[in-house]
């Protein structure tokens, strides 16, 4: 299954771990920049990502959105 983490907040990272000792190819997909830390760790264990949520996540069979990322969109409204 391929699976999209949509944002990569402390939620999402905590999930990344358990699910790549899964055999589902894992996609991170999210609207600004990763840390520099983040691209090498997503690198060194063959993660796709992108920053601007387009293929990825467009061509996932399942989307998980980071429930941080969620809320701080909830209090910028």
């Amino acid at each position: 299954m391929k699976i999209c983490l949509v944002g990569y907040g402390k939620s999402n990272t905590d999930l990344l771990t358990k699910l790549l000792e899964t055999n589902h190819q894992i996609f991170v997909s999210q609207d600004k920049d990763f840390k520099e830390s983040d691209e090498i760790y997503f690198k060194k264990n063959n993660i796709q990502y992108e920053t601007n949520h387009n293929d990825l996540l467009k061509n996932c069979d399942l989307a998980i959105v980071s429930l941080v990322s969620h809320q701080k969109v909830r209090l910028l409204k």
